[in-house]
């Protein structure tokens, strides 16, 4: 798991900050665009019912967590 986060943590200090905004974004708009059919909501839906999780609003949380994270790291950045 420790090896895991290292290299997480190099490959971001590594990357251009313009990558890393592209690709912060992209993903965020990813989790927010809308499903496209009842069939996805359905199935998102029924998921959270089968692991007995009922994070309905996953989505949002992992957005907000997404751009938490990402100030943590921006900050952090400008600190070091």
């Amino acid at each position: 798991m420790q090896e895991f986060a290292d290299e997480c943590h190099k490959m971001v200090s590594e990357m251009e900050e313009s990558d890393f905004v592209n690709h912060i974004t992209s993903m965020m708009k990813e989790k927010q665009e809308p499903d496209l059919a009842l069939e996805d909501e359905v199935l998102r839906n029924w998921s959270e019912v089968t692991t007995s999780e009922y994070v309905f609003d996953r989505r949002h949380r992992e957005v907000s967590a997404i751009w938490n994270v990402t100030n943590l790291v921006q900050l952090r950045t400008a600190t070091t």
